[in-house]
Parts: C-alpha cells; structure tokens; sequence
C-alpha cells in the first residue's frame, strides 16, 4: 500500500491508509487508547482499541518511528477525522528520552535552550510551520523575479575585496593569500547586469557584527536583486512595493495553515505604500515623542518602529518608504541627486517596524565613479576592484536594486520576536553551534 501523509487523511475517509511518522504522544483512555502521529504535514489521530496493539506500544518512548495502517473516519479532531488502527508496526525504538518535551502545545524556551536543542526543538509543530513558511517564501520569492524577466544568478561568497568596505568583515587565509567573506554579492550582480539586464540572487553572506540584538546575525540568508534601464527612483520603488504584496499575498494562500498555528495577523499593505522623508520623520517623531533625532543621517530604530505604528493608523499601511538620505551616509555605489547633490538617489524600505531594504540607484558612469570611490577614502586600484570598475569601463545601463533578509522579512511576516528564530541553525557572535 502507498503511504500517504496526515494531511492528505480528510480526502481518504471511509478507505484503508498507511502512514508512517513519529510517535508523538499516546493518550491511555481505559479501554482505548488514542496515539498522536508526527510527519512532515502535521499531526493526526490514530485510535488503537486492541489489546495486542495497546501492549505492543505500551512502553515506546516519543519519537520512536512508527507506521500505522486503517480505515480513515470522521471525528471531531483538527482534520475532522482520525485513523482506527488495524496494524502497526515499529521501525526504530527509541530508548533516549528528548532534552525538551516537544508534545505541548507552546515551547516556553529561552532562545538558548531552544537553539542548543535544536535537533530535537524543530520538530515542533510550531517550529516546523515557521520553516515551512521560509521555504514557502523562498519559492514565492524565485516565483516573483522569474515572473517579471529576471535571470537567477549564484555568486562567489570568497572575495577578494570586502563589499561594504569597513570592519564587519570575516578575513580568512585563501591559500597564503588574505581573502573575506562575500558581505553581499553587490559588485557581481551590477556586473551581471550589463549581461542579463535583470538579474536576482538568493544566497548566504556574512557580516563581523559584533552585535548582539533580535535584529542581526552574522550569517544571512538574503535576497538581492540588479535591474538595468531603470529612469527613476520611483520607478524602483514601485518594483519593490510590488514585490511585497506578492510574496505576503502568496504565502497568506499557501501558507494559510501554518499561518494559523502561528496566530499570524495578515500585513496590512496599500498598493502604493506611503513616503515620508528622512528629515520629516525626524520631526514627527519629536512632535510626537519628544525625543531630538534631528540632524542624525539615519533612522533611528525608535523611529522605525513609530513609522509603521503612525502610518498603519494614519494611511492603513505597515509598509514605509524613507526618503532624502545624506549623501554623506551614501556608498560609493550610489548614485548622487541630480535635483540637490545634498542627498542621494536611496529610499529605506521599513516594515513592521524594521527596515528590510535600502533602494538606492547606482552611479554608472565610470569617471563619476571613480571620483566617488575616492572621495569615500578607498583605493580604486585595488585588485578586488579591477572586474569590477572593468564592466563600467565596457558599459553599464542605469540601474538600481536591493539587498533583503529573508529571514527578517518572515520574521516581520508572521509575527516573531527575534530574527533568529526564523532562521534554521543561527549565528551570532556567541554561536557557532549546532
């Protein structure tokens, strides 16, 4: 007999099934006996009402595997049905008892406690929705760029040259040669943009932040994306509003199960999300609060948080563009206002209360930028830029783009307090393991 999984029982009423899973919990009623079964679909309810088989699972451990096979009938359960048991059979006896009872409804764990036992922890029902979701998320993601034109490349995560520039970088030996950590993958997907036009990455990078909240990590699962021929700002942004409704839409479809496990409220999103400049937010925010960021060249977490609060409330919409960044603040990639060389040609992608994306155009006139990689204090004629300033010499159309977290995009999605409990096995400064 084919097995089939939990999920699929509703459909199979009133026939024979096989499953196979986990043993998750039994539940001793006298008489009979009702066993909880674990898959990758979820939970379900197997009633075992002969003695042999009662006898047969009396001292199995949780998580011991199992297959069971019976009739499929209607009960008032979670599926609307349960599997009455005519045979079961052991695959694997498992005599250890698991680090943490996953069988209760809430896992009331410290995030250290959660993460050191997270063998054992994932295989919560909850856990398992949250990761179910990411993966979700992803297909939507590749679902997305593939939909509108864009090629998926994959890039080198050993670099010659930090990205981003700065400290927050891993150094690492490459056969006596000093190498790093690819920071994002923003020089090869400008490259690749004078051969595809459109171009996004899903992919691991890596930051030395020797920081220490529910926002950062030091290994990151991200999305970046390159697209050619842009003429405006506004014109990325409206890709980049687009994109969110989209991957929030779908997943609220396919997702819709593991959504409801999680107690997820949907994101509430306009078609075009609300703008605010950086300036303007910095006086609302005093007006409001009281507290003085004028003069600072960015958001302040604090006011993060506010905007969206603010504008769900005043323009029912959690997502918030940030405009008129210093070009102070700019990297060396950005391109300069051509309106007021005070600012740069970038907007701040902020939601929930978090930004997830900085959205700026690149300079692609090599001369400009040149000047503008010396101006910031770096050396153009450093090998980790001869490729790279090479495709600008060759020709390079306007273009613009972003880099994203996936893992804090779900975070936002579906309602989690740390980043790090959306992603698999995290990596902060204190983590190296599992």
């Amino acid at each position: 007999m084919e097995r089939i999984y939990s999920s699929e029982l509703p459909k199979n009423i009133g026939k024979i099934a096989l499953l196979k899973g986990w043993l998750h919990l039994i539940r001793n009623h006298g008489s009979i006996c009702f066993l909880i079964l674990r898959d990758k679909n979820g939970l379900c309810q197997i009633v075992i009402d002969s003695d042999d088989l009662k006898q047969k699972i009396q001292h199995l451990q949780n998580g011991s595997i199992i297959q069971v096979e019976g009739e499929v009938k209607k009960a008032p359960t979670e599926l609307g049905c349960e599997l009455y048991c005519q045979k079961l059979e052991i695959i694997q006896q498992i005599e250890n008892v698991p680090p943490i009872d996953i069988t209760k409804k809430e896992l009331s764990l410290n995030l250290d406690t959660l993460f050191n036992t997270r063998v054992v922890s994932l295989r919560h029902p909850k856990q398992q929705a949250i990761f179910s979701l990411l993966s979700l998320l992803q297909k939507h993601i590749r679902d997305f760029y593939i939909k509108n034109n864009f090629v998926e490349i994959s890039t080198p995560k050993i670099i010659a040259t930090p990205t981003e520039g700065g400290s927050e970088v891993f150094r690492i030996n490459y056969f006596e040669k000093e190498a790093c950590l690819a920071q994002s993958p923003q020089f090869y997907k400008q490259m690749m943009v004078g051969v595809f036009e459109k171009v996004f990455e899903i992919g691991r990078v890596f930051r030395a932040e020797q920081s220490h909240t529910s926002r950062h990590m030091t290994e990151i699962l991200m999305l970046d994306m390159e697209i050619g021929f842009i003429e405006n700002l506004d014109q990325l942004l409206s890709l980049s509003e687009e994109f969110l409704i989209y991957v929030v839409s779908e997943i609220w479809k396919d997702g819709e199960n593991q959504l409801n496990l999680l107690n997820s409220s949907k994101p509430v999103l306009s078609t075009k999300f609300p703008k605010i400049s950086l300036q303007e937010l910095h006086e609302i925010f005093k007006k409001e609060t009281g507290i003085d960021h004028t003069g600072e060249r960015d958001a302040s977490p604090d006011e993060e948080k506010f905007i969206c609060e603010y504008a769900k409330e005043k323009w029912h919409c959690e997502a918030v563009f940030i405009t008129h960044f210093p070009w102070s603040d700019a990297k060396f990639y950005h391109k300069r206002s051509t309106t007021d060389n005070k600012y740069a040609e970038r907007a701040d992608l902020i939601f929930r209360g978090v930004e997830i994306a900085t959205i700026p155009l690149r300079e692609e006139n090599y001369e400009k930028l040149i000047s503008q990689i010396k101006e910031k204090g770096i050396n153009p004629n450093d090998d980790g830029f001869t490729h790279y300033l090479e495709a600008f010499k060759y020709g390079l159309p306007p273009h613009g783009g972003f880099g994203l977290g996936i893992s804090r995009l779900l975070q936002k999605i579906i309602g989690l307090e740390n980043v790090k409990e959306a992603e698999l096995f995290p990596r902060d400064p204190n983590r190296l393991t599992p």
